[in-house]
């Protein structure tokens, strides 16, 4: 919707995943406007890099990308060994 601010967070188990739009969230540089980045973060402390992107779209992919990756690293391991 447009004048709606571009903020996705999710949270999963001790991570966060958050991306926004840097040009109207963040910092209100006209270089920005578009520019998008997902960041991580792990009991508040940001992990990793962020990763920016050129449009919502992609942005919007890279996020859900990102939530998936986190959601994997809070399974539990699984067992390799097959029981004889």
């Amino acid at each position: 919707m447009p004048g709606e601010i571009f903020n996705l967070k999710d949270k999963i188990g001790r991570y966060e995943i958050s991306t926004v739009d840097l040009g109207k969230f963040f910092i209100k540089h006209p270089k920005l406007i578009g520019a998008y980045e997902t960041m991580a973060f792990r009991n508040g402390k940001e992990i990793g890099s962020p990763i920016r992107y050129k449009t919502e779209e992609e942005a919007r992919k890279g996020h859900q990308l990102a939530v998936e990756y986190y959601k994997d690293k809070t399974k539990p391991l699984r067992s390799h060994s097959k029981s004889n």
